[in-house]
């Protein structure tokens, strides 16, 4: 937020504080480059606060809103929170009869400033949540804007007149995950007066191959910024490909014990810079997880003309998964037969994943060892417990539908070496 905006924009809404505003720069030509402190303080608060003088404190009328959109594409992490401080001390120290009204994704260091104790009581924090309908909205935006540019575009008459299709639209409203900034990435992109809307559409749905522009190449611009906050990418990406290849369904994975993360807390450090797509939540039984909050961010990790630096390569992400896939089915050494219903979910939640990746996956040194190393003997000596227990049957269902086979796969092409557990089954 440059501070000559801010000074504008109430030169010209508040004609009454001209004057303080042109004396403050007369008086330093060259404020523009001084500290933020001393330019806020100079065009904003002084001017304010004489005006204000002026007027009758009663006189609810005189009140303005301040609106501050997009605080977050401040690069600087330390001048956002400065501003966030100097907006306090407007309120606080100088007490301006003036609201401020901030929109911005949630990161880390806003949310940090906002909880902090100088921010106590005098803030209020709106989600735009699902509680507020947020698709019946985007769905409505899409309707209107598509019959204008039906009824409106210079080549209208080449397009179809059932154009586009319910179906087509519900697309978007899912892929847009109660965010307008998917659905009007794609209308501008269709309303071009240059191209036929319908299909600049299909281009946009990967129904028809790009020509020239790309479709989401502002929305891309927006991810790649917000990745390029993260100190420690590798892991963050390797966390997020387990969605891409949707490892899990049914009960969620628990990240923490999949990823070996030295804790649960590190995935927290791993993904508060990320807040704008990703939430870190925690069930009931403990099990930490996240939540994608864009659903298209998967079309963008998986396309490498989009994500670019940050392209989720699967083929080489598939064989890593699939080694801690088996890690985190495999029991621990200290577990015994009364853990064989927390086994028995967590092979229930990646069978479908087996089932889909494990005949396209390469034989890796680290898959090797980890298949080498599988306790077989001690999971067979849990199951004998519970051997007429339906429960056992999704663990049975992972031994002898995709481990055994996948063994055999690998003493196949000669790239397996037998750990005493094997030996003895």
């Amino acid at each position: 937020m440059p501070i000559a905006t801010l000074a504008s924009q109430i030169f010209y809404s508040v004609p009454n504080t001209q004057q303080e505003i042109l004396s403050a720069i007369d008086n330093d030509p060259l404020i523009f480059t001084r500290d933020l402190d001393h330019q806020f303080d100079n065009l904003i608060i002084q001017p304010l606060r004489l005006f204000y003088n002026t007027l009758n404190p009663q006189d609810s009328s005189s009140r303005r809103i301040i609106v501050l959109d997009g605080l977050d594409e401040c690069l600087d992490r330390n001048t956002k929170g400065q501003i966030l401080q100097m907006l306090r001390n407007a309120i606080q120290t100088h007490k301006l009869p003036v609201m401020f009204l901030i929109a911005s994704r949630p990161e880390h260091d806003i949310n940090t400033v906002f909880s902090s104790h100088s921010m106590e009581g005098i803030f209020l924090r709106l989600y735009l949540d699902d509680t507020f309908h947020p698709d019946e909205d985007i769905r409505k935006y899409l309707q209107e804007t598509f019959e204008e540019i039906r009824t409106t575009h210079p080549f209208k008459s080449g397009i179809p007149k059932s154009w586009p299709t319910t179906e087509t639209v519900e697309i978007i409203v899912q892929k847009s995950s109660c965010q307008f900034i998917y659905a009007a990435t794609i209308i501008r992109y269709v309303q071009s007066i240059r191209h036929q809307p319908h299909h600049r559409l299909d281009i946009a749905m990967n129904l028809r191959p790009p020509r020239g522009d790309l479709p989401f190449a502002q929305l891309d611009i927006l991810y790649r910024m917000i990745l390029s906050s993260v100190e420690d990418i590798e892991p963050v990406l390797y966390a997020l490909s387990i969605f891409s290849l949707r490892v899990s369904s049914g009960q969620p994975l628990n990240i923490p014990a999949f990823m070996n993360l030295a804790d649960d807390e590190e995935l927290d450090v791993l993904f508060c810079d990320l807040g704008a797509f990703v939430s870190v939540e925690t069930f009931n039984d403990g099990y930490r997880t996240l939540r994608i909050l864009h659903a298209s961010l998967h079309d963008f990790l998986l396309d490498p003309m989009r994500s670019k630096e940050y392209f989720i390569n699967i083929d080489k992400y598939r064989s890593r998964l699939l080694a801690d896939v088996i890690d985190y089915v495999a029991p621990a050494p200290q577990d015994d037969s009364s853990n064989c219903v927390l086994l028995d979910s967590r092979a229930e939640c990646i069978l479908d994943f087996f089932d889909q990746n494990i005949a396209l996956c390469e034989i890796s040194t680290e898959l090797i060892d980890r298949v080498s190393s599988f306790p077989l003997v001690q999971l067979f000596e849990m199951l004998k417990v519970r051997e007429k227990d339906e429960g056992c049957l999704h663990i049975m269902t992972f031994i002898y539908v995709y481990l055994f086979p996948f063994v055999s796969r690998m003493i196949t092409v000669r790239l397996i070496y037998f750990s005493s557990g094997f030996e003895n089954i």
